[in-house]
């Protein structure tokens, strides 16, 4: 009982460990990278698959979305399983990828993946009604669409005129540090359901007190891993421009989503399971406390 609750108790961490988490991950990922690349480029291509498939007709465009949203969620989940087996010293094979359909918990974890996504993507929905309006965002969408078919010389100030930019500019705010709130909220949801076998409910309270517990080094999670992810955008970008001859303007910029996914989704993951680790994981020194 005594190693119960240690292993369940809520640490305080300094602020910079949430920055350590995220150069850890790094460095986690730099230990196998192939490993990590076999994950991070299923997750890629997954994300680009619904774009891929847009012109086959509505029917065909939603199921492919459906299956790429389950297929992306399994992939998260094993992502989680190998940044343990390589932190722990063991290889990272194709034979992570479907351990959450194992034990019977696959649908609460699925949940768990999926049901943060859905809650940002209707707040994120509400806040674009109610700060811009669906049909001034139509008309924006639209009129930029045009602008950038008409090429640079079209964007003048008079072709700007009557759309909501100070609205967008809000919504666009609001809307990421919505995002990122429910993010941090759920930092330590998953890895929490997967290796501390607690259930959804109980992982949820247990992320939203011990991120209201650590806010400091939440945010500097946050930020480390925005410089990180805009390093990697940078190096990436330039990588694309090479591309772009070979697959044209449009095929260039899927491929470096692709890209940027597999390269970011392994160090993101590994980083909030160092996370999990330091402030909720199994406690190391529980026996000798104990005793």
């Amino acid at each position: 009982r005594r190693r119960v609750v240690a292993r369940m108790s809520i640490r305080t961490v300094e602020p910079f460990a949430g920055a350590a988490w995220v150069i850890d991950g790094v460095k986690l990922w730099w230990r196998n990278p192939r490993g990590f690349a076999f994950y991070g480029l299923w997750l890629g291509v997954l994300g680009i698959l619904p774009s891929l498939m847009a012109g086959a007709g509505t029917q065909i465009a939603v199921l492919v979305q459906f299956i790429a949203l389950i297929a992306s969620a399994l992939v998260v989940l094993a992502l989680f399983y190998v940044a343990r087996e390589v932190d722990e010293g063991r290889g990272a094979g194709p034979g992570q990828l479907f351990r959450a359909l194992q034990g019977g918990n696959a649908g609460r974890l699925l949940i768990g993946v999926l049901g943060p996504q859905l809650l940002a993507l209707l707040v994120v929905g509400m806040l674009l009604g109610w700060l811009v309006g669906f049909e001034e965002a139509e008309r924006f969408a639209t009129t930029m669409q045009q602008l950038q078919a008409s090429g640079a010389e079209a964007v003048t100030p008079e072709a700007l005129a009557g759309l909501p930019l100070g609205g967008i500019v809000l919504f666009v705010g609001v809307a990421l540090a919505t995002v990122i709130a429910i993010g941090l909220l759920t930092f330590t949801l998953l890895p929490d359901m997967i290796f501390g076998d607690v259930g959804l409910l109980a992982a949820l309270g247990r992320s939203v007190r011990t991120c209201l517990r650590n806010l400091p080094a939440m945010l500097l999670f946050a930020v480390t891993m925005c410089i990180v992810g805009a390093i990697a955008m940078v190096v990436i970008g330039v990588f694309g421009m090479l591309l772009v001859p070979l697959l044209g303007q449009t095929g260039a910029g899927l491929a470096l989503n692709a890209i940027f996914v597999a390269v970011i989704a392994p160090i993101s993951t590994n980083a909030i399971y160092l996370g999990w680790k330091q402030l909720l994981g199994p406690d190391e020194n529980a026996d000798a406390n104990a005793a």
